[in-house]
């Protein structure tokens, strides 16, 4: 049976570690937090001490690191995974990242003869977890239905195109999702003063339009709401830097990254 390497075993990836696992796969996972490597093993993967150990012992190494910079050194660097993963191995990139690190990254690829696809995770721990995830990635199409049967443990497959398309496929998904959800703040700050409860209003959302994935948590419904650290430190910068890269007249979403900016400045991502 195929043996799979997980790089990066935090809060996503320590999903991705239990999913493999219920499917029987050999896992492996490493982290640089010994906290993480220590869940992992309570999930049932084997740990290694460096990125390059993975990369030698698996076939399959699903990486999710938090961003480009990570992503290039667990890939490229000095005791990086493509130094150390044989002619006809599967890699396969997770993180939200710009296209243009994929595409670094499928060059050096393709010199090497690794399968890579860029397949970025839409949605929460929680809904990964339950195999409701969309999984969204870019490659070859060859490469991606030899890779689907592994992919579609982690949820939905939806091919978006050429290698690349997946991390712009993700900045579209948390697009969406972040315009939704800052309507959704406003549309309390209207409500909440006329009487609407907050948890009636969600659920109802959740029913009508699925645009709120657990409304039965507790939140300040405050301005801001939906700005968490993650989508202004992750999420929106690779965005920015692709819209000044093309050049695009997208005034919403312009807008929505400028709110951004004033609500972690504001203290009020969280």
């Amino acid at each position: 049976m195929e043996t799979t390497g997980v790089v990066g075993v935090g809060s996503m990836g320590s999903v991705f570690v239990e999913r493999f696992v219920a499917a029987g796969l050999p896992t492996l996972a490493y982290d640089p937090s010994p906290e993480a490597m220590e869940h992992a093993q309570k999930l049932g993967a084997e740990t290694r001490a460096s990125i390059a150990e993975i990369a030698s012992e698996c076939d399959f190494v699903d990486v999710m690191v938090r961003n480009d910079a990570q992503m290039l050194d667990a890939v490229l660097g000095e005791g990086g995974i493509l130094p150390n993963l044989a002619a006809g191995k599967a890699l396969i990139l997770h993180s939200t990242v710009h296209p243009n690190t994929t595409r670094t990254i499928a060059q050096a690829a393709r010199a090497k003869g690794v399968d890579l696809v860029d397949a970025c995770i839409g949605g929460q721990p929680p809904t990964l977890r339950a195999g409701r995830a969309s999984v969204i990635v870019g490659g070859d199409p060859e490469v991606v239905e030899r890779l689907r049967p592994h992919l579609a443990l982690l949820g939905t497959v939806y091919h978006m195109g050429p290698i690349s398309a997946g991390n712009a496929g993700k900045m579209l998904h948390n697009l969406v999702g972040a315009i939704h959800r800052y309507a959704i703040s406003e549309a309390l700050q209207i409500g909440i003063p006329a009487g609407v409860q907050p948890a009636a209003m969600l659920t109802m959302l959740q029913h009508d339009r699925p645009v709120w994935e657990h409304p039965e948590d507790s939140f300040d419904y405050g301005p801001g709401l939906f700005f968490n650290r993650n989508l202004i430190e992750q999420v929106l910068p690779p965005m920015e830097r692709l819209l000044n890269e093309q050049g695009s007249d997208v005034p919403i979403t312009r807008l929505l990254i400028d709110l951004a900016k004033d609500a972690k400045a504001a203290g009020r991502a969280i």
